[in-house]
């Protein structure tokens, strides 16, 4: 276990010292501020920096367990970590999220990360809040507007 959180705080470390060169030299070719394209990219690479504890905390994720209990926890994992870069960057699919919603968002994504039903029930009912309340404004926007 410890070598896991080792491993995940070295990588942490290597993303902001030693992608520097990587970083700088990027936004100079697409001529950009380096500091913009450096927080970009952290928090691009942040979703990923939380595996390793993932790991940790749902040892099923190592293939440790029944196969159901394995398929529900991949899945979830899966799921938690898409909707969690979505709630760091602002956006989920094509909608760009508020605040508050960003906010759900994170919530219902860091709950499936944890392991157990109770909290991948609530993290689904948050991403679904979230899904339908942006696929209903989809829809309302879509209608076409009668003329006065």
């Amino acid at each position: 276990m410890t070598d896991i959180m080792k491993n995940g705080l070295s990588r942490r470390a290597f993303l902001g010292l030693g992608a520097t060169a990587a970083v700088a030299a990027g936004a100079g070719l697409a001529g950009c501020s380096p500091n913009k394209t450096g927080f970009r990219a952290f928090r691009l690479a942040i979703a990923g920096f939380i595996l390793p504890y993932i790991f940790v905390y749902n040892p099923v994720l190592l293939f440790q367990g029944a196969w159901y209990e394995i398929a529900l926890a991949f899945v979830t994992a899966l799921v938690g970590v898409y909707w969690l870069a979505g709630a760091i960057e602002g956006f989920v699919f094509r909608w760009k999220l508020h605040m508050v919603e960003r906010a759900v968002l994170l919530a219902g994504a860091l709950s499936l990360l944890v392991p157990g039903l109770l909290t991948d029930l609530c993290g689904i009912l948050c991403l679904a809040a979230i899904y339908l309340l942006h696929a209903a404004r989809d829809k309302h926007s879509a209608l076409p507007q009668a003329s006065a």
